[in-house]
């Protein structure tokens, strides 16, 4: 594979063509991304409080190291950009050698994790509702069928499945090339295996990797939740008709739980729709692509920040749990 340098430079500073892609990648992304980290991190705290052996609370905790794995990127990018712009000398266009280096393996470390969060990120939610599913139709199986040990297995296979993916898009896939300018370090050159199977990499993209991790699980959570909706609303008839009758699933988890799932199927739908509308500028590569970039972006960090509001909200046993945490930090 041909390389060349990481340190290339660029006199023409995007900030001069496009404000609104400088303010969505210095101001908005990163302020949704912060938001985001800390309500997934608090998300792990009050989940792990809860207890890690129920099925769904492995899920839940799954889904939000996939979101907090998505989010390292930006953050890194706006830190270490900010940085250098303000330590940087007058006229400098470019990164020193060694920072360089430096910026171009954290550069790739946190793109690998944010295509790995983001991808298993958007298959649990189907996990989840295939979840509530059997919990629902077949309630007095429930618990034999869905065990912490099946709930591991789900989530191994689909953090396994997407990682020689993610590994290959980050090293053969990867651009050789990089720009220093105001606004962003951007990839200048492509690796020779890239250009030699552009358009096989081109459909994968399209034709695989997107439908996998969008049209598939927004799919099979549509299908679940309209099944899930009938199966809920019998139930509900059926204990108003005999008092005694006991249901084997938590309305409660089920109503977060599927909320979940259908809040990430309204932004990944969202997020299908822009890449549709405006995929010719993406690959323009001009100032709308810019743009449009950063809005996919943004609806992935909304999609990541939307599950702690759904807990608090839905969820009276989460907003207890996190209340006591408060408390204690209060205290102390």
């Amino acid at each position: 594979m041909e390389t060349t340098s990481p340190v290339i430079t660029s006199p023409q500073p995007y900030d001069e063509i496009d404000g609104t892609h400088v303010t969505l990648k210095r101001v908005v992304n990163p302020l949704v991304a912060l938001l985001s980290l800390m309500g997934n991190s608090l998300n792990c705290v009050v989940l792990a409080k809860s207890g890690l052996a129920k099925p769904s609370n492995m899920f839940l905790f799954s889904l939000a190291i996939a979101d907090f794995c998505t989010l390292l990127k930006v953050l890194f990018t706006t830190i270490f950009l900010s940085l250098w712009r303000m330590n940087r000398q007058p006229g400098q266009d470019s990164f020193p050698q060694d920072l360089a280096y430096v910026y171009f393996f954290f550069e790739r470390l946190t793109t690998f994790l944010f295509l790995w969060g983001g991808y298993v990120g958007s298959n649990i939610p189907a996990i989840i509702v295939v979840e509530r599913i059997v919990a629902v139709y077949f309630p007095l199986r429930f618990k034999s069928l869905v065990t912490p040990r099946t709930a591991g297995a789900a989530l191994t296979i689909t953090w396994t499945f997407w990682l020689p993916w993610c590994m290959l898009q980050t090293t053969f896939l990867t651009p050789s090339g990089l720009v220093a300018t105001d606004t962003d370090v951007y990839y200048a050159t492509f690796s020779q295996f890239c250009l030699d199977h552009i358009d096989a990499i081109d459909i994968i993209y399209s034709y695989v990797l997107n439908y996998l991790s969008s049209v598939f699980p927004v799919s099979v959570i549509v299908v679940c939740s309209f099944l899930i909706g009938v199966k809920v609303r019998q139930t509900m008839r059926m204990r108003r008709r005999i008092s005694t009758y006991r249901q084997g699933y938590s309305t409660r988890t089920t109503r977060t739980l599927v909320t979940v799932a259908a809040v990430f199927a309204l932004f990944n739908a969202s997020y299908f729709t822009v890449w549709c509308c405006f995929s010719q500028d993406i690959k323009s590569g001009d100032g709308t692509s810019l743009v449009v970039d950063e809005v996919e972006f943004l609806i992935v960090y909304l999609t990541s920040a939307s599950n702690f509001f759904v807990y608090v909200v839905l969820n009276s046993k989460f907003r207890k749990v996190c209340l006591g945490l408060f408390i204690v930090c209060k205290q102390k």
